[in-house]
Parts: C-alpha cells; structure tokens; sequence
C-alpha cells in the first residue's frame, strides 16, 4: 500500500517542473498515468526463472483549497491495470473488468478504483502534511479479505489501520 502513497507523491512532483516547487491550481483536474514494473529472475537447481509484475495506476489530482504555501489536493484513482508474467503465471486485472476482483494475486488492488484521498501538501516542497479519505480504502480492502472467524477483525485490518 505504500506504493500508493509513492504514486500519489510522484504525481504531485509531475504537476511542475520548475525548481521553485509545486503549484497546484485550484478545481483544476491534472491526469496522470503511472507504472511499476519489476522483473525477479532466480535460479533454482537447472531452472532458470524470471518474474515479470506491472502495475499500472491512472489518477487525479485537484486543488480544492489553498492556504497560503499549503494545498489541500484531491488524489482520485480512477483505474488500476495489474500484469504478472513467467512460467506458469500468466496474470492480467483491469479494474474495467468487474470479474477481475477474483484474482487471489492482485484482485485487492481493483478495490483501489475510485478511491479519494485527501493531501494536505506544501506547494514550496511538496512535502505531503496529512493524508484522509483512507477509510472507504480500509473499508473495501477488508471487505475483499474478511475476518475467517465471526466476531474478529479483518487479518489486514490493524495494517490497513496503521497505513491510513
């Protein structure tokens, strides 16, 4: 999930490029588009394996307020694509595809698409103050991986807790 945070941060620093910092104009919605790839290759006894997982994020961010250097910026998910490719493993999410939540490897991330975050941001360095909103993330994420015992919390639920 920290990740996450990592592609809301890099779609604040793709906002400018100027080295006084960040502007963000207000009610004014910005598109990004961004993708972690990462490749594991192993050997194991005679086999060589290679892993190859993307995950592809397409976001907003808008300006609702500004307070002097401070921004409060509206971070929205609007779709979450996910890949995992190697011998035997063949994977492909889109949160477009409303069957893709059944995926036991990256099904958890859909529940990401059309989740709200709001940042309180520093303009001048970009440093991101406070972060709400994470509740409907924790919400739908426990919903996904639901307690196995009636009564108990949820298995991420403390985790979820802790991140927003």
């Amino acid at each position: 999930m920290n990740r996450w945070l990592c592609v809301v941060a890099l779609g604040i620093a793709l906002l400018t490029g100027e080295e006084s910092g960040w502007r963000f104009p207000l009610n004014q919605a910005v598109f990004y588009q961004y993708t972690l790839a990462q490749t594991v290759a192993w050997r194991s006894s005679d086999d060589a394996l290679s892993y190859r997982s993307t995950m592809t994020w397409t976001f907003a961010l808008r300006a609702t307020a500004h307070n002097g250097p401070q921004a409060t910026v509206n971070a929205t998910v609007l779709h979450v694509e996910a890949t995992l490719d190697g011998p035997a493993a063949q994977v492909r999410v889109d949160s477009r595809n409303e069957h893709a939540a059944d995926d036991p490897v990256y099904g958890h991330l859909l529940g990401l698409a059309g989740v709200t975050l709001t940042l309180t941001v520093d303009q001048p360095t970009g440093q991101v103050s406070t972060v709400t909103g994470g509740e409907e993330l924790i919400t739908r994420l426990n919903a996904r991986h639901p307690a196995a015992v009636p009564g108990e919390p949820p298995p991420f639920d403390a985790a979820l807790r802790a991140l927003y």
